[in-house]
């Protein structure tokens, strides 16, 4: 008796080498695919690190570069110390748009392609300002003293 189906549609087995073993209908190639993964060479990673921690350390201000660091960890989706951009611009005593251009200017600088929490930054940006120059507290219309002169009754 050599490998013969034994059993019935429920619990199906077989005897094989004279024990009874259970058949198992899984496909295992599925967990180890035989498509190799992508791997780039070691020069290019250096090179990102590099290019990403110049990015990260040019203000004169360490507690800015490290403002910076934390801003791109949350970024890619780490949820270690920080949640999000907000917590870290109140450590690091700077708005929350300060932090956001400073992602901009690193995706425009390397032409990163990845979402920015909901890809809304520029036209959140863009909005924001819009509304200052409506309600007439833009910097660009004379600074805090100014506008507060103009809406002061006489």
């Amino acid at each position: 008796m050599n490998d013969c189906f034994i059993g019935d549609h429920v619990h199906p087995i077989t005897r094989n080498d004279g024990s009874l073993c259970p058949i198992v209908d899984f496909n295992y190639s599925a967990l180890d695919p035989d498509t190799a993964e992508t791997l780039i060479p070691l020069s290019l990673a250096v090179s990102g690190v590099a290019r990403i921690l110049s990015w990260a350390t040019e203000l004169e201000d360490l507690r800015s570069n490290g403002a910076r660091i934390a801003a791109l960890s949350v970024l890619l989706g780490s949820t270690d110390k920080y949640r999000s951009l907000a917590a870290i611009a109140r450590e690091a005593k700077v708005s929350r748009a300060i932090i956001s251009r400073w992602l901009l200017e690193l995706r425009d600088r390397y032409g990163i392609r990845m979402s920015m929490r909901g890809s809304l930054i520029r036209e959140n940006c863009r909005q924001a300002q819009q509304r200052s120059v409506a309600a007439g507290r833009h910097v660009s219309q004379g600074g805090k003293k100014t506008a507060l002169a103009a809406n002061r009754p006489d």
